[in-house]
């Protein structure tokens, strides 16, 4: 069964300022709809070793999905391990054209039993593709 999600996007912005704003962890809940919190559960606010837990809400389902920062290249890549109830990896790749950044957003998952499991993941993932992409859209619509 295929659990990876991916998309990108077009961002009309110089690859540092992209990463700027990308970096800012406590940001991505301006742009993620389906992320209502971010707390850090780390000392390490920034980079590999950063820990946190989001309060992420997919209609009625709300879960805490602690994610650690296990890379962290500036101003090119970023990607995190899901350690807690949901299994797998998220990544952010950043390369650059003209004066244009480019971002893809890859996304590997594994829902608990009580979840679904890979049943669940079937069902939720026309869903979760629509929510990742439109929260790409909302990211490179800051640059405007």
């Amino acid at each position: 069964m295929n659990r990876t999600f991916q998309t990108s996007v077009e961002i009309r912005s110089a690859i540092g300022e992209v990463w700027d704003r990308l970096a800012n962890i406590e940001e991505h809940v301006n742009w993620m709809s389906d992320v209502e919190s971010i707390k850090f559960v780390s000392d390490v606010r920034s980079g590999v070793g950063t820990k946190i837990r989001v309060r992420t809400s997919v209609g009625p389902f709300r879960i805490d999905d602690v994610m650690e920062f296990r890379d962290w290249d500036p101003p090119h890549s970023m990607s995190v391990a899901h350690v807690g109830l949901v299994k797998g990896s998220g990544e952010f790749h950043l390369t650059t054209h003209d004066s244009n950044t480019t971002l893809v957003w890859i996304e590997r998952l594994l829902l608990p039993w009580y979840l679904g499991g890979p049943v669940g993941l079937i069902l939720v993932r026309p869903i979760l593709r629509k929510i990742f992409a439109a929260n790409l859209r909302r990211f490179a619509a800051t640059f405007q």
